[in-house]
């Protein structure tokens, strides 16, 4: 420790006062040899599949729709909303897969489900980022692609926490993800 001198403005008082050092942080200790660089790479490659692998194993659930409900008077939206709540397709064949299912409704057209799927849902990225991706249409496997509901109240409220947990849960894998990669 050191000791410094502080004088006043007007220069007439003199005082001593300790002064702490800040420690420097040693380097050496943060530094990786080269097989340990390569060691723990590896490591994080192999959490990073798993992640992956993961991922898609536990995202095959999805919101339970009774088929009565498509045809029924539920509303198209609610619909739309269930059916495409954490499907991995783009933006074009999730619309086809959709309107396959309400194509029997009165007044539904293709048009009319592309609109809608757009203005219900959207898509979104739980993987490693690709800039040149098309955030509609993508479909690399790294992207972690997944469409959801903008707004809750279009799913069964028995299935808002269900949705709520597998939204938490997907977070949580973007977040470890991210810190890996």
């Amino acid at each position: 420790m050191g000791d410094a001198m502080v004088i006043d403005v007007d220069g007439s008082k003199l005082m001593r006062k300790k002064v702490r050092k800040s420690k420097k942080r040693k380097l050496d200790s943060f530094l990786l040899e080269n097989e340990d660089k390569e060691t723990r790479i590896n490591e994080l490659k192999k959490e990073l599949d798993g992640l992956f692998k993961y991922f898609k194993e536990v995202s095959c659930e999805k919101v339970q729709l009774e088929e009565s409900s498509i045809s029924s008077p539920c509303p198209l939206n609610s619909v739309i909303a269930c059916l495409l709540e954490e499907s991995k397709l783009p933006y074009s064949n999730l619309v086809e897969k959709i309107y396959d299912k309400v194509k029997d409704r009165e007044g539904i057209t293709l048009a009319s489900v592309r609109a809608s799927v757009l203005s219900v849902g959207e898509r979104s990225m739980y993987g490693i980022a690709n800039a040149d991706a098309n955030v509609l249409e993508d479909t690399s496997e790294n992207c972690l692609w997944c469409w959801e509901t903008r707004d809750l109240k279009h799913i069964p409220k028995a299935q808002r926490g269900f949705v709520n947990i597998r939204r938490t849960f997907r977070k949580k894998v973007h977040d470890r993800i991210s810190a890996v990669s």
